[in-house]
């Protein structure tokens, strides 16, 4: 564990010097986007690939690094608007599951096969409304074959030539790419690329993409150990299952925490208010309309929402009425040596809250930003779970009501 935190220190002290720099200062020579214009050229001679790869991630959200390795086809299909063609791939091996999983994609449909219970989902990616579970996997599948846009595309961008590299024993041109931020300021996402191009055949076999916002990053790599093309005749479910295979199409599953509901008597409140050097709190409903607004810095539509919240707190200064954000997600000194450059980006002149895990609990929210309005005898009158264009209309309305 103690190794596992210094390689994540070490992570992280290295690409806040990379993201600090707007490009590395490498020799140009070989031209770094001719190197990449020739390995989507190389690409684009070959209509299906199969091949052997291993997959990296470690997620903005998890400090571990998630490994798999997997056994891969793929098929080019211009005219496919979801991915560029249809894929197949199984896993061999990961850090999560020793299960052997097989995702498809047939051009209509993805199925998740698992081959030791013998049963399947399938889902409908023209369709995502009706749910498409996540998959750590998803990392196997090489994208830049489907489409080779985006070996194109990296060409337009900040690019350098670093230098020889051998990798997997094959001597390859490594070359750098700066993707143009995404957003602005704070909320803005930073992207760069290693990418390691075979000098013998001119195929990007080895990818890393890291990943900046705010203070958090995204790891994200592909190495292609073997590869063979245009060998693949056909992709599709047949090959894959047994008639003894059930495959159900995927159903999505009723909330594991409904809001609680109108009437019921408003859970006991208590934290440290961060405006007010953490005093322990305790939040008094007695003889005020009390509104809560649940959200966490890294949470984009709690953001959005803020200038709404504020229309409220304005309106209604000085009445029988009290706004209190309440936050569990930033509850920590990583997240809390964060928040004074948030609030001052983000205009937020109500108090927060700073929680523990279970006060969300026992309010049921379970999705941010979560809204509740509270009557003056500690009663839940109202609730809006997310942003909308309306809320503040919404909460407008039922608030007044409550203050007659």
């Amino acid at each position: 564990m103690e190794n596992h935190i210094k390689a994540i220190a070490f992570l992280s002290a290295i690409v806040a010097v990379i993201f600090s720099l707007q490009l590395p200062c490498y020799a140009q020579q070989p031209d770094a986007k001719s190197i990449l214009l020739g390995a989507a050229a190389a690409l684009e001679r070959h209509n299906s690939v199969e091949y052997t790869a291993t997959m990296k991630r470690k997620s903005f959200s998890s400090p571990d690094t998630f490994t798999c390795r997997g056994v891969c086809q793929m098929q080019r299909i211009p005219s496919d608007s979801i991915y560029g063609g249809k894929y197949r791939y199984t896993t061999i091996g990961d850090t999560a599951s020793r299960d052997e999983v097989t995702r498809l994609y047939d051009g209509h449909l993805i199925y998740a096969i698992n081959s030791r219970t013998k049963s399947g989902t399938t889902y409908d990616p023209y369709h995502p409304e009706k749910g498409i579970e996540s998959d750590k996997s998803d990392g196997l599948p090489w994208r830049m074959f489907l489409r080779t846009k985006l070996v194109k595309d990296k060409a337009n961008d900040s690019v350098a030539f670093i230098g020889d590299k051998t990798i997997n024993g094959i001597p390859c041109y490594e070359v750098f790419v700066k993707t143009p931020d995404f957003g602005s300021g704070e909320d803005a996402f930073k992207q760069v690329q290693w990418i390691y191009i075979s000098k013998k055949d001119s195929i990007p076999i080895f990818v890393q993409d890291l990943v900046k916002f705010r203070k958090r990053y995204q790891y994200d790599e592909l190495l292609m150990e073997q590869y063979t093309f245009d060998r693949t005749a056909s992709i599709g479910l047949s090959s894959l299952i047994k008639k003894t295979y059930k495959i159900k199409p995927f159903k999505v599953e009723p909330e594991k925490h409904k809001v609680l509901a109108s009437g019921t008597t408003a859970p006991a409140l208590s934290g440290k208010v961060y405006q007010n050097n953490l005093d322990s709190t305790f939040i008094d409903y007695r003889e005020k309309v009390t509104l809560l607004d649940f959200w966490f810095q890294d949470c984009k539509w709690c953001v959005k929402a803020f200038p709404e919240i504020e229309k409220i707190s304005d309106k209604y200064k000085g009445a029988s009425f009290q706004l209190i954000g309440v936050n569990s997600a930033d509850n920590n000194k990583e997240d809390m040596d964060r928040l004074p450059r948030f609030f001052n980006t983000h205009h937020m002149s109500y108090n927060t809250l700073l929680v523990d895990d279970g006060v969300p609990i026992s309010f049921s929210v379970s999705e941010w930003p979560t809204f509740y309005v509270i009557d003056k005898n500690g009663k839940i009158a109202f609730t809006q779970v997310g942003y909308s264009d309306d809320l503040y209309e919404k909460l407008d309305k039922r608030i007044s009501q409550l203050l007659k």
